[in-house]
């Protein structure tokens, strides 16, 4: 895909600006379970069957929709989370179509970690379908680490043997650039088809530059993405506790059960501009762990439930709160000027020039306090949108 600018005619009316979560009526901390029941309700009050013909009903569950369906989905979430709805529109852009001058545009937004998908090359496609390229792929060794420097939009494959024994343990394939190299992690099937990507990731646990850590198991694994940059948002989540985003994409793998057969695996170089060097290991792992880690996964998955269960609680309480708290601060204002009216009185019955003055001018200080804080609380609220 080419990186397209497009300049609004005259005299046609601007797009309008639509905040889903507005539209849904739900906090930006909202989690998918509140999300599921607010556009049930909306969706039944505006659905087609209900709007007869009228066009304000049909638009709203036009957006009520589209909203639904783009923060339902963890990824499109992220995305519009970090860059509005023109990320949701976004597709994944054509690196071999790409101009110099759109390719370092991508590259700068991408370098502030604003979530730039390319798409996976054709001739990349190909060659995995490919009997001849598939035969000069570099052979998996298990236990060995291997090097690789991939040239911009290119590819490095490995092929390897999966026993009975190797498909019964599991193996764990780690690629890792330390320079922090955008790359894909390919699989692909019997016949060469993709079955999944990974996207490379920024290090973790001791581990600097970016990486990428699959492993395929006997057994259905559970798959968890990684957290969100925070370099590049356009907005925040009113202060939702991360806790509630940290196993929110906790859901079984992506990838098959391992079997025997041919493993077929390509390194995709993702930069923009530089080769991609990486070190891959493929490695087996030890199958007397595996009741451990579906226990860990299970307590996780429980765990996860609980917190979608905790979120609404903590949302519902702190509606509570912020409504008895707007009702504390509107008495508040009540009382400070009901407080200020009586000294003005006061000094009025007395005929106290000095103290008229000083109650008018407390008066209007208090009145500039809150022009402030309304501002500012306007202005909050418009860069939330």
């Amino acid at each position: 895909m080419r990186l397209r600018f497009r300049i609004m005619s005259q005299g046609e009316p601007p797009k309008k600006k639509v905040d889903f979560y507005k539209v849904l009526g739900v906090p930006r901390g909202a989690g998918q379970e509140q999300i599921k029941s607010a556009y049930k309700r909306l969706a039944l009050q505006c659905h087609p069957d209900k709007a007869n013909g009228d066009p304000e009903l049909m638009q709203q569950f036009q957006e009520v929709s589209a909203a639904y369906t783009v923060l339902m989905d963890p990824t499109k979430r992220k995305q519009y989370d970090m860059m509005g709805e023109a990320a949701v529109e976004m597709e994944a852009l054509d690196m071999e179509q790409m101009t110099f001058g759109t390719t370092l545009v991508a590259a700068l937004f991408s370098k502030l970690g604003a979530p730039i998908p390319t798409a996976i090359p054709q001739r990349t496609l190909d060659d995995a379908t490919d009997t001849g390229a598939r035969q000069n792929a570099r052979a998996i060794v298990w236990g060995q680490s291997m090097e690789c420097s991939i040239p911009k939009n290119g590819a490095q494959f490995y092929r390897g043997e999966v026993t009975g024994e190797v498909a019964e343990r599991g193996v764990r394939v780690m690629a890792h650039s330390p320079a922090g190299s955008k790359f894909k992690v390919l699989w692909f099937d019997q016949a060469g088809t993709l079955e999944a990507s990974d996207e490379s990731v920024p290090g973790a646990y001791g581990r600097g530059g970016s990486m990428s850590c699959t492993h395929l198991c006997s057994f259905r694994a559970m798959h968890l993405d990684a957290a969100p940059q925070q370099g590049f948002r356009v907005s925040d989540e009113d202060d939702c506790p991360p806790i509630f985003r940290r196993l929110e994409t906790l859901a079984a793998s992506r990838h098959s059960p391992l079997r025997e057969g041919n493993l077929l695996v390509a390194i995709q170089g993702d930069n923009f501009f530089r080769d991609v060097k990486v070190t891959v290991t493929f490695s087996l792992l030890d199958p007397s762990l595996k009741d451990k880690v579906t226990g860990s996964e299970e307590a996780l998955a429980a765990r996860r439930d609980e917190l979608c269960q905790l979120e609404r609680e903590y949302w519902d309480a702190r509606q509570k709160y912020e409504r008895v708290a707007a009702k504390v601060a509107a008495v508040t204002e009540s009382v400070d000027d009901e407080l200020l009216e009586r000294d003005a009185l006061y000094a009025e019955m007395a005929g106290d020039g000095l103290l008229i003055s000083g109650v008018r001018d407390a008066k209007q200080r208090a009145a500039d306090a809150r022009a402030r804080a309304k501002a500012k609380a306007e202005a909050k609220a418009e860069r939330r949108r």
